[in-house]
């Protein structure tokens, strides 16, 4: 049975499984995840007729991730400013020392 993980702001199951290798980064905060390019077969393309070769990633295609841009980079910013508060709200809410949750939001 494949872990699963939960986004503690929205509550919503996010991209994670354990079914990935997944890399974290020096802080913990941010993954990288091994994905593979799979072709896509002909029955299960838009368009059939197109006999060029289509390509899909694997970890996209499996988790149903969907494209939620463009962000410009201030507006990336504010979302992400907003997300890290409410990061840092629910691990305070958790029992988390106030300077610790701080410590974590300083890093994302």
């Amino acid at each position: 049975m494949p872990i699963l993980y939960t986004d503690v702001v929205s509550d919503e199951e996010v991209f994670l499984s354990d079914s990935w290798t997944m890399k974290p980064d020096a802080n913990n905060i941010v993954y990288e995840v091994d994905c593979k390019r799979i072709e896509i077969p002909m029955a299960d393309r838009e368009d059939p007729l197109n006999t060029e070769p289509q390509f899909k990633i694997d970890f996209v295609d499996t988790m149903r991730l969907q494209s939620v841009g463009p962000f410009n980079p201030r507006d990336y910013g504010r979302y992400l400013k907003g997300y890290t508060a409410d990061v840092m709200a629910e691990l305070a809410k958790e029992g988390m020392d106030p300077l610790e949750a701080r410590q974590v939001g300083e890093k994302i």
